[in-house]
């Protein structure tokens, strides 16, 4: 039977990733673990005295500056694939996750259930909102990396945003694909994911500019193949409020909801606001 590759994108909590990578230890799994450049001292002084050697089963990938919405997420996670794909042969399935998600089932329950069906889990954001997140990719977004640090470089932002919508300009116009959106986190088949990887090229200056790009890409591109067979769902349980654009913290008052999840992986846990919930996970999954 061929193994399932888990690419992570990691920033944080490292004896939470350390804990999340036990998890997944099996002879069927291989993880490829990108580190933040901004965190990745912190993590080697870790790793160092926590003997993270004894993973056998991961590859770390060069550490890149990871900048929130910026073109770097979308270059990480590429990253991670092609990496991927040095080894494709010992693969079928590929499943992309934080450093701060979990598995809901033990690691050879979703390896069996990704066999038995055979499809591509990848959300997509119901159409008629479509036009909503356009803007990510419609206009030339600058300062990126900073918006989230100062108010003048997000004020800028918004002007060169106002200015562009005046003038009319449109990076889609002549973008041969369709506009999609939905989440990046994904369980696809390795075919799936090699498709992307080889398409991504000829379409990246539709989403070298954007922000967020990396909730586009995957499914815009996708979308293309032929005979594709796509589940219009992420298995990551996930909770958003509509005033925020990061995912609620899991806490143990969610967990009964947690649990009753058919999910794959849920996502956020952290450590230093609630461990019990995601130890209160791990003790079920390892009945």
């Amino acid at each position: 039977m061929k193994k399932h590759a888990v690419c992570i994108c990691a920033h944080k909590n490292w004896s939470q990733l350390d804990d999340l990578i036990d998890v997944l230890s099996s002879p069927l799994v291989d993880v490829y673990l990108h580190v933040d450049l901004k965190g990745r001292a912190d993590f080697d002084t870790y790793a160092e005295t926590h003997d993270f050697a004894r993973h056998k089963n991961v590859i770390i990938v060069t550490s890149q500056k990871v900048d929130w919405g910026g073109y770097s997420q979308l270059l990480v996670e590429l990253l991670l694939f092609r990496e991927v794909l040095e080894h494709k042969s010992e693969y079928n399935y590929v499943h992309l996750i934080s450093g701060q998600d979990f598995p809901l089932k033990p690691i050879e329950k979703i390896i069996e259930e990704c066999n038995d069906k055979k499809v591509d889990y990848l959300a997509y954001i119901a159409p008629q909102n479509n036009k909503r997140y356009e803007r990510r990719l419609r206009y030339y977004n600058i300062l990126v990396p900073r918006i989230r640090q100062s108010v003048l470089c997000a004020y800028l932002r918004k002007v060169f945003l106002a200015a562009q919508m005046l003038l009319g300009i449109n990076r889609l116009k002549k973008c041969p694909l369709k506009f999609e959106v939905g989440a990046n986190w994904m369980s696809i088949t390795l075919e799936s994911l090699e498709y992307i990887v080889r398409e991504y090229p000829k379409y990246d200056k539709y989403f070298r500019y954007g922000i967020s790009a990396e909730e586009c890409y995957k499914q815009m591109i996708l979308e293309t193949r032929k005979d594709v067979r796509i589940v219009n769902d992420s298995k990551r349980y996930v909770i958003f409020e509509k005033t925020s654009q990061s995912p609620k913290t899991l806490t143990m008052k969610m967990l009964g909801d947690v649990e009753r999840s058919d999910a794959f992986f849920a996502r956020k846990f952290d450590d230093e606001v609630d461990k019990e919930v995601r130890l209160a996970i791990k003790r079920r999954i390892e009945k």
